[in-house]
């Protein structure tokens, strides 16, 4: 995977609050929250750590969907668009209307556990991320490395 080309992606991420998450599951499809007017907020595997830090710090009810870019195109689309100098995953729907994100793109729902003021991340897909959160293990926060998930890679370490 290569997410300096976003056509590239197989997988984008949504950090649900529980509220959000447990009135997706009953309502069968995924609305967000208060910002998710005209689309919903997705992050690529790189950007999930930036957008707890920013917007999730210190929640202990947070869960993060693993979300199948091929399974949107059935209810809308993904569009890239800029944003604080990087390219972040908007799901629209038809026309570029809003929609809600249908649940049958939700491949994976993992509860994000709250270590003192950190939370713990399961390995994204393609990617190893640390700068705090990694598999429960704390590490210093200001160690920020995004390591290559490829045999090559990890036979160096």
């Amino acid at each position: 995977m290569d997410e300096s080309n976003p056509t590239k992606v197989q997988f984008v991420y949504r950090i649900a609050p529980g509220e959000e998450w447990e009135a997706a599951r009953a309502k069968g499809a995924y609305y967000g929250g208060k910002l998710d007017q005209q689309f919903i907020h997705l992050s690529s595997a790189k950007q999930v750590p930036g957008t707890l830090e920013r917007f999730y710090r210190g929640r202990n009810d947070l869960s993060l969907l693993q979300i199948d870019v091929g399974k949107l195109a059935v209810e809308g689309h993904l569009e890239w668009e800029w944003a604080e100098g990087q390219q972040f995953p908007h799901f629209y729907g038809p026309s570029h209307t809003f929609a809600p994100l249908p649940l049958d793109a939700v491949v994976e729902s993992t509860k994000l556990e709250l270590i003192g003021t950190q939370h713990s991340l399961p390995t994204l897909p393609s990617y190893c991320i640390s700068s705090g959160y990694i598999q429960g293990e704390l590490r210093p926060p200001l160690l920020m490395t995004v390591i290559l998930n490829s045999p090559i890679v990890r036979a160096k370490l």
